[in-house]
C-alpha cells in the first residue's frame, strides 16, 4: 500500500505547472496595448470587409466589390491608401478598453475556476468566454458602429467626422445593431477562449506552463479563424444594421427582420459574406492580439 507521503508526492508531481498569474491591473493594461497592436495591423483588411458585407446584390449577380484583394486595390487605385484607414482612430479608442476588458474578464475568471491541480472544465471555460463576450460589447458596439458609418461614407466620397456621427446617433442609437453584437461577441469568445486556453494547455511545456511564442501565434490565428467563420453571420446582420438608412430605404426593424429581408433578397450565402476578409482580418489581430499580450506578460514576470 502507497503511503501517504508517497501519495502526497504523487499529487504533487500530477499537478499542472501554470504560469504566474498576471495581477489585475497588469492584465487590463497589457491587454489595452495588444488589442491596439493587433487593430493597426489588419485595419485595411476590415474596411474591405465592410464594403463586401454592405454592398447588396441580387440573387445571381455580382457587384463592384468582388473579394478581398480585388477590393482593395479597387479602393487603393479610386480611391487612395487614406481611406484605407478611415475610420481607425475610434476604432483605436474603442480598442483600448474592450481589449482590455476582453482579457481581464476571461482571464480572471479562467483563475477563478481553476482548481488547485491547474485544471479548468470545459463549462466553465465557456462560462468564462462568454462573460468576456457580454462584458466588452459596451465599448465595442459604439465604436464598431462609428467606424462602419465612417468607412461607408467614405466610399461615397463624403467627409466623416466620428464625433459628429456619434452626435447625430445619440446614446441610444450608438447600441444600434447590439443584439447582432452579442450574437456576434460572446460565440466568438467562448470558441476562442476555450479552444485556445485548451490547446495551450495541451502545447505548453510540463516543466514550466508557458508556451513558445511563435506557437502562441500560431494558436492564436487558428482559434481565431474558427472562432471568425462561426460568428460571421452576426457580423454581415450586424454590419447592415449599424450602417445609416440612406433616405427612401426601408429601415430594418431589428435583427430578425434584417435576417429575413437578407435571406429573401438575397439567399442563404449571403450570410457569409466577407467570411475570406473576416477570417483574414480577426485570425491574425487575435493571434498578434494574444502574442503581444503573453509576450508583455513574460517580461512582467521575469
Amino acid at each position: 500500500r502507497m503511503g501517504q507521503n508517497e501519495r502526497a508526492d504523487t499529487s504533487m508531481n500530477n499537478k499542472r505547472v501554470r504560469e504566474t498569474p498576471l495581477p489585475l491591473s497588469v492584465q487590463f493594461a497589457t491587454g489595452a496595448v495588444s488589442g491596439v497592436i493587433g487593430l493597426c495591423t489588419v485595419f485595411p483588411l476590415d474596411v474591405a470587409k465592410t464594403r463586401l458585407q454592405n454592398q447588396i446584390t441580387a440573387k445571381g449577380t455580382t457587384g463592384a466589390y468582388r473579394n478581398l484583394w480585388q477590393t482593395l486595390t479597387t479602393v487603393f487605385r479610386n480611391e487612395g491608401a487614406r481611406v484605407l484607414y478611415r475610420g481607425l482612430l475610434p476604432n483605436v479608442i474603442g480598442m483600448l478598453p474592450e481589449s482590455a476588458i476582453k482579457l481581464t474578464v476571461n482571464g480572471s475568471l479562467r483563475e477563478y475556476f481553476t482548481d488547485e491541480e491547474g485544471n479548468i472544465p470545459l463549462s466553465r471555460q465557456v462560462v468564462a468566454g462568454a462573460a468576456s463576450g457580454f462584458a466588452q460589447v459596451t465599448v465595442t458596439n459604439p465604436a464598431e458602429l462609428i467606424k462602419i458609418r465612417m468607412q461607408v461614407l467614405a466610399m461615397e466620397g463624403k467627409a466623416a467626422n466620428p464625433l459628429k456621427i456619434a452626435i447625430n446617433a445619440g446614446v441610444r442609437g450608438l447600441y444600434t445593431g447590439i443584439t447582432a453584437t452579442l450574437l456576434r461577441d460572446v460565440p466568438f469568445n467562448v470558441v476562442f477562449f476555450s479552444s485556445y486556453g485548451y490547446f495551450k494547455d495541451v502545447l505548453a511545456d510540463a516543466d514550466t506552463g508557458s508556451l513558445p511564442l511563435w506557437k502562441v501565434l500560431a494558436l492564436g490565428i487558428a482559434c481565431g479563424t474558427a472562432a471568425s467563420a462561426i460568428s460571421t453571420p452576426s457580423d454581415v446582420i450586424k454590419t447592415r444594421l449599424q450602417v445609416e438608412v440612406k433616405a427612401g430605404d426601408v429601415p430594418y426593424k431589428g435583427y430578425l427582420d434584417c435576417l429575413q429581408r437578407t435571406v429573401q433578397a438575397e439567399g442563404w450565402g449571403a450570410l457569409l459574406k466577407g467570411i475570406g476578409p473576416r477570417c483574414l482580418i480577426v485570425a491574425p489581430m487575435f493571434g498578434v492580439t494574444i502574442l503581444a499580450f503573453e509576450a508583455m506578460g513574460k517580461v512582467y514576470r521575469k
